[in-house]
């Protein structure tokens, strides 16, 4: 429901902005005291992914803020911040785009069977994106973003691929330069991007 009204509001997908939507429901204790709220937020976010000020309304605001999540961009927080130079630290990295060849109008395929076609030929991706996959205790994964039920019925068929390290824990690790070269994990990056 609130990917609808997000597409509604802004005009665009929820992956495809540098806008940011968040959804309140009740907790168990308002459940049971009767509360059957749904809330739906659109914010706008700063180059870290925090909340930003912005001067109006974010109705129809969602091309304003386009996300061009192209081969070789960096982030070293939510994809919706700001991209941040690939040879400094950073937690994620775009390395390519997939697509799955099914029509307009085709069912949803279910969340676990595409992530892990997507997930699939994302690491295909990584695996001619990056001179290496491994390095110092911290290995690279790949996996699509911005697919699901919604954006499936809108009609994305392409995805992009993130990458990112994760140490032996599963925890997310920070690092410089592009996975494409040569890489350096620098340590755990926060608890947003753990496992």
């Amino acid at each position: 429901l609130c990917d609808q009204a997000f597409f509604d509001y802004t005009g665009t997908l929820p992956s495809r902005t540098r806008l940011s939507g968040v959804s309140y429901l009740p907790d168990e204790t308002e459940w049971a005291e009767g509360d059957r709220y749904l809330a739906c937020i659109v914010s706008a976010v700063d180059a870290t992914g925090g909340v930003a000020a912005t001067g109006g309304t974010l109705r129809g605001a969602g091309p304003r803020y386009a996300l061009e999540l192209q081969t070789g961009v960096c982030f070293d927080g939510p994809l919706s911040s700001e991209p941040v130079d690939c040879s400094g630290p950073h937690v994620v990295e775009i390395v390519g785009r997939v697509a799955v060849d099914e029509p307009a109008g085709a069912p949803y395929p279910g969340d676990d069977e595409l992530a892990e076609r997507l997930d699939g030929l994302c690491m295909e991706e990584l695996a001619g994106y990056a001179d290496t996959l491994a390095k110092d205790g911290a290995e690279v994964e790949a996996l699509a973003f911005g697919a699901g039920a919604f954006a499936w019925d809108q009609g994305a068929r392409e995805f992009a691929c993130t990458a990112v390290a994760r140490n032996a824990d599963g925890e997310a690790v920070r690092v410089t330069r592009s996975f494409a070269g040569e890489w350096r994990p620098l340590g755990p990056a926060d608890d947003a991007f753990s496992a």
